[in-house]
Parts: C-alpha cells; structure tokens; sequence
C-alpha cells in the first residue's frame, strides 16, 4: 500500500507512504474434476439405436467449480484413451461464472441417453469418459479427467438392401430423339430395416448390357425415390422420360 501516490501532499517524509503486507500467493483455484463408475445400463447395443449410461464426477480440489464445462463420451477401438477416439456424445455441465456448481470434495451422479452412430460394423471396443476436454474449467490437475476404460460390444444396425428389377417394353424399334418413352422398374428392400427418408435413382444408357463407368446417366439425372420410409416391400416407378 502506497499513501499519497501522486504526491498531491508536500510531506516532510515521503518514504514512510509505503506498507508491505505479508507474502500472499496468487494462483488458480484447486479444481479437480474427475469421472468415476461409468456404466452403460442399455443391456444390446446397436450402432443407430438409443441407449443409457451414467457416471459419478467428483471435484477432489479444495474448491468449489466456477463456471461451465463439457463432458463427452468416447468409443475407442483399444483400451488406450487418445485424442483419435470418437466422441460419441457430449452435454454441458455448470452454471455462469461465479455459481459453485460441484462442492470441494463433493460428487454427483448423471444419468444420460442419447443414440449411437448410424452404418458403423459389428466391433467390439471400449467407453471412456472424459470431462472438461476442452478445459473450460480451469483446473490444477487435468491427468485424471479420463475414465477407466469399459469394455462394449456393439452390432451393427440391419441396414436397408435396396435391389431393382428393370423391366422396359420398348414401344418401337427405333427410338427417336426427343420423343417421350415410359420405362418402369421395381425396386425392393429385403431387409428387415425402413430406407428412409429418401434417395435419388438414376438412368443410364449403355452399348452393351454391362454397366461401367464410360456409361451415359444424362438421360435423367437424380429422379426422385419416394419421399416415405420403403419397408420390407415392393414399389414401381412408371415416370414419364424425354429422349
């Protein structure tokens, strides 16, 4: 503390205006967040299906947390954490600066859905836990905010088998350009699993009946599949074309 520091005062002693305190130490607060019995409670789990999981976060610093942070959820083909792993999901703890949200010493339990990704295979792997990856909230300690590895098995999803049967009654010989042809096709999904929302099917015309890549698809370009989800069923297309 320094009285008088712009000497406003003329004083018969300037070098008494100075008091020292004690020695203090300025640092960051002693955060220490770290994840602990991560369980996935969902018994089958398919890659594209929803499923369940819960984990404790225990703050083991001296103080209490000070703003938001993330949380994330990672599959990992091996038992070794590292930044490759795949977030598979992630959520927002914490309140605005300046709010405790999770006491020195202090635990809380989360209990989580959410859905796995979709056209993954059938693999075996491993759940990790990680808080704070992106260390919003500053710690003093950031080497336990991973999880223990768990172990998963994962099936992958019975994906869509679209299959298409070409059937065209050609209505002359000798097609003409630009004279109008109707062609119908079928098309049929042997799975047990909806194509949904939509694709798009294209024509080609071809010299020969094997397809390759030097084929022509100019004829019509992106023709619209159905707009509703294609069960383990049959529908035809009878679309009008322009030559």
């Amino acid at each position: 503390m320094k009285l008088d520091s712009n000497n406003s005062i003329t004083e018969s002693n300037e070098y008494d205006n100075v008091l020292a305190s004690t020695a203090i130490s300025i640092g960051p607060a002693d955060i220490n967040l770290t994840p602990t019995n991560l369980e996935v409670t969902t018994q089958n789990l398919t890659w594209g299906r929803d499923y369940n999981f819960h984990y404790t976060l225990v703050n083991i610093g001296l103080d209490d947390t000070t703003t938001q942070w993330v949380d994330s959820l990672y599959f990992s083909t091996d038992a070794t954490f590292d930044e490759s792993d795949r977030s598979l999901t992630f959520w927002t703890l914490g309140r605005p600066e300046g709010q405790p949200v999770l006491a020195s010493g202090m635990s809380n339990t989360f209990y989580l859905g959410s859905s796995l990704p979709e056209n993954q295979p059938t693999q075996h792997g491993y759940f990790f836990l990680k808080t704070n990856p992106d260390t919003d909230q500053i710690e003093t300690n950031y080497t336990d905010n991973i999880s223990a590895p768990i172990p998963v098995y994962i099936e992958a999803d019975d994906l869509p088998d679209l299959s298409v049967s070409f059937d065209v009654e050609t209505p002359a010989e000798t097609l003409l350009s630009s004279q109008p042809l109707q062609l119908s096709w079928t098309v049929t999904n042997a799975a047990g699993t909806a194509a949904a929302p939509f694709w798009y099917d294209q024509l080609w015309f071809s010299p020969d009946p094997t397809f390759d890549d030097a084929d022509l698809n100019d004829i019509d370009n992106d023709i619209p599949g159905p707009s509703f989800k294609i069960d383990a069923s049959t529908i035809s297309y009878w679309p009008l074309f322009n030559g």
